[in-house]
């Protein structure tokens, strides 16, 4: 047991790995190993080691912790060379792209507010624009539509000033 206990304290095993967020908690499946019990009569406690040297390399530790009989042993078996010198980078790249999720998920909620904020002023403009849309239309009637009669009333009929006759459409009368 002692060989054990120094093993633990040069790989220094961390309860949880160095990650931001929720916990995750393995769910209980056949793969769920049965947990010894302790010196004290105490059930252990499962722990995972985020260590370089045992990256998610499952412990059974007791359950008091340093106030229990300081038992601890791994459950799983030891990880070959490559595992231990792949997972750790592994391990960086998903922390990584958690902090980036964190930082895409905060600028969207950022983006969101804008968006409410900017319907807020919206609305106001809708309706403004709906009253100039109003006020244009009654301009149209009664300013540049008598304008336009006169114009058409005026390119559809000349006053001939020579015999004082009056040409409509190239028809010639007299009055």
């Amino acid at each position: 047991m002692e060989e054990a206990q120094l093993g633990l304290e040069e790989a220094g095993p961390r309860s949880t790995p160095p990650r931001a967020g929720p916990a995750r908690s393995m769910p209980p499946t056949s793969l769920t190993p049965i947990l010894p019990t302790c010196v004290c009569g105490m059930k252990t406690v499962m722990i995972t080691s985020w260590t370089a040297q045992n990256p998610g390399r499952r412990f059974a530790k007791c359950a008091l912790g340093e106030d229990g009989c300081g038992y601890w042993g791994w459950i799983d078996d030891e990880m070959c060379a490559r595992s231990t010198m792949i997972i750790p980078g592994l391990l960086r790249k998903i922390n990584g792209m958690e902090e980036k999720m964190v930082e895409f998920e905060k600028a969207a909620r950022k983006w969101e507010a804008k968006a409410v904020k900017l319907e807020g002023k919206m609305k106001p403009l809708q309706t403004e624009i709906a009253k100039y849309k109003s006020a244009n239309k009654q301009l149209i009637r009664c300013a540049v539509l008598p304008w336009l009669i006169v114009v058409l009333a005026m390119l559809v009929m000349r006053i001939d000033n020579s015999g004082g006759m009056l040409q409509i459409c190239g028809i010639v009368e007299n009055p």
